[in-house]
């Protein structure tokens, strides 16, 4: 259907206002992160700094555990990227390639488990990690974070799935292959957009996550990047050059694993919602 101009002006003018709405809030960080304490204060503000500063930054990291804040962050998000893929690997390829009785309802409670709000459940998940002695460590964060993001990536993975066709799989048994053998050989390296894409959700779940990591970490040693974000706000004021220079470089590492694989993620996301509709 083709649109009239008028139509066409509004759309460009609403993406326009989303990208401001986007961008503004993003590059205020940044300015503010090179400016003195007294300009970022300064009335009128400022949105360029006068005489850039590296303080803030230095100051951050050369904080006693913010790189072990970043550490905790990086080990739970790799572990949690993992466990994500193994499990919605196998369970999307299951509801793509068997039929089971009631398999439409098992896929709608899967994708409907993610409905539940993380605040409905940090108190449960607080109370069972401490029953079972997990509490304060990389398992039980490894494991929330897995729970809530396998639906979404399990519905992805069974979309992409349904891209590929059963013949590929048929083919190499023909040549030897078992169905394992297969599944390694042929079919996980087409699922490659998918599982960036899968990969790249469960990263930006798990490096951001912060009411479950305040929740279920007790120890400064045991702490993540967001919840040190949030240690920036003291008593006596919020330390704003500095959260905002903290907030930088958490996001960094999301931001250039997303710029370098963006082209994947972007496949995986189009063929499995072209399938799955």
């Amino acid at each position: 259907m083709k649109l009239k101009l008028g139509e066409k002006i509004l759309i460009q003018a609403l993406l326009v206002l989303f990208i401001v709405l986007t961008l503004v809030p993003f590059l205020w960080t940044i300015s503010t992160s090179f400016k003195e304490t007294s300009e970022i204060l300064s009335y009128p503000p400022k949105l360029l700094p006068s005489h850039a500063t590296m303080k803030n930054y230095i100051k951050v990291l050369m904080q006693d555990h913010f790189l072990k804040f970043m550490l905790n962050s990086t080990i739970v998000t790799v572990a949690s990227v993992a466990v994500t893929l193994l499990v919605s690997m196998f369970a999307g390829y299951g509801a793509a390639r068997y039929n089971f009785p009631g398999k439409g309802f098992v896929m709608f409670v899967i994708l409907a488990g993610m409905a539940v709000g993380r605040f409905a459940n940090a108190m449960p998940m607080y109370f069972m990690a401490n029953k079972l002695g997990l509490l304060d460590t990389y398992v039980i964060l490894v494991f929330v974070y897995s729970a809530f993001i396998i639906p979404l990536v399990t519905w992805l993975m069974q979309s992409y799935y349904r891209t590929i066709p059963k013949t590929l799989e048929e083919a190499a048994k023909l040549d030897g292959c078992n169905s394992w053998t297969a599944f390694w050989r042929v079919i996980v390296p087409l699922m490659k957009p998918s599982i960036i894409a899968g990969g790249i959700i469960a990263a930006t779940n798990a490096w951001n996550e912060f009411i479950l990591a305040l929740n279920l970490t007790k120890s400064e040693g045991m702490r993540t990047l967001p919840v040190a974000l949030h240690l920036f706000q003291t008593d006596y004021g919020v330390e704003w050059g500095a959260l905002s220079a903290a907030s930088i470089i958490s996001i960094l590492p999301i931001v250039i694993i997303f710029l370098i694989l963006q082209k994947y993620f972007v496949q995986g996301m189009t063929a499995g919602t072209l399938s799955a509709s």
